[in-house]
């Protein structure tokens, strides 16, 4: 169920990716309290990283809902856990994954895409407050070792298809480089109204509204234990860039932090206002 707010304009909050079981306690402990302190009307979290740093299995989907997440975005970890085939199947509505994903890859064949609210996996519609807001999910190539459809040739078939009428778009560009995330701004900034990346747990500082204009913002940044290195414990990853072995990471504890961003936008227009980074540290 969307959590609709009314007020003079409409708030939409992004959270970055919720690293293991620490990510998912700050954002079950804050988010409430800060859907309320911003006045926030429409909530994506970005959850690939939620169940033991990889993926998200059942248990990690009901918690970040139950929070106050509206709609769940996945990334390059989307198929790590079986659970997730099943989670997409039954509510395709609150959980999306990237829609790049090749075909025979992404979408099981006793599954009848027609059924599936929003049509694909990869994208949805939420109404809200008299808005419909097409929420989009992408997985960007450069640097990520894994078979994937063109995002941009994507996102034009279903910015074009689909979502032509939605009065808000936004898009969770899951990827590596800085670069590929900046060209697709700079590419639809003129069709979307809001462009957030995750996926390096690291927040960049670059948040504006573009010339073309949509909010964007290169990436968002995790939400988890800040005590080690990108959620995870330190000593297990510096061990591994010294003797470059493989290991098992664990998760870090400690320094819980929310991180995101939100961004403001006219109601009767759907152009950006502002946006600002958000970070709240959980209470030790």
């Amino acid at each position: 169920m969307v959590h609709c707010m009314e007020g003079s304009s409409f708030r939409v909050l992004a959270i970055g990716d919720v690293v293991a079981r620490p990510g998912r306690l700050a954002l079950t402990t804050l988010l409430p309290s800060l859907r309320e302190e911003l006045s926030i009307d429409f909530c994506i979290v970005n959850g690939e990283n939620s169940a033991g740093g990889s993926g998200l299995d059942k248990k990690c989907y009901r918690e970040i809902t139950e929070a106050g997440a509206d709609v769940i975005t996945l990334g390059d970890h989307t198929w790590r856990r079986p659970e997730v085939r099943t989670i997409l199947a039954e509510d395709s509505y609150a959980c999306i994954c990237p829609g790049n994903y090749p075909r025979n890859f992404s979408v099981t064949e006793d599954i009848d895409q027609k059924t599936m609210l929003g049509g694909e996996r990869g994208w949805g519609i939420y109404p809200c407050q008299g808005l419909s807001i097409g929420v989009v999910n992408l997985l960007g190539r450069t640097f990520l070792n894994t078979a994937l459809d063109c995002p941009f040739a994507y996102a034009e078939m279903i910015f074009s298809r689909y979502l032509s009428t939605c009065d808000l778009i936004i898009v969770d560009f899951h990827g590596e480089a800085t670069s590929e995330k900046i060209a697709f701004g700079r590419r639809f900034g003129d069709r979307i109204s809001f462009l957030f990346g995750t996926h390096t747990h690291v927040p960049t500082a670059d948040e504006c509204i573009l010339p073309e204009g949509a909010a964007y913002i290169t990436d968002l940044g995790m939400t988890g234990s800040h005590a080690g290195v990108i959620g995870m414990d330190a000593d297990t990853a510096i061990a591994r860039f010294l003797n470059g072995r493989p290991s098992s990471y664990k998760a870090a504890s400690g320094d819980e932090r929310v991180r995101g961003a939100v961004v403001e936008f006219e109601r009767s227009s759907g152009k950006p206002i502002s946006i600002a980074r958000v970070e709240r540290c959980l209470p030790s």
